[in-house]
């Protein structure tokens, strides 16, 4: 089995919920729920440093502003053969 060599990320810049596709989105009274900027900097900054320990190159795209979930890909998994 050959595993991958790096990884894709998209910078956090432009994370927000606009809008709730999971129950997870919304607080108990079922408005949106707020982003805490500083804890997913973090979180993000965090795995990036575990990828590059783990030897894996990480390609980094630029956020788009129209899209605040583009940190996020749908099916998130390592495809490699």
């Amino acid at each position: 089995m050959t595993w991958p060599t790096r990884v894709l990320m998209v910078d956090p810049t432009h994370y927000d919920i606009h809008y709730a596709i999971n129950p997870h989105m919304v607080d108990k009274t079922g408005n949106l729920n707020k982003v805490n900027r500083a804890a997913a900097k973090k979180q993000w900054t965090d795995l990036k440093k575990i990828f590059e320990q783990l030897k894996l190159k990480v390609e980094v795209l630029k956020a788009e502003e129209s899209l605040p979930d583009m940190v996020f890909c749908a099916n998130q998994t390592f495809p490699f053969l």
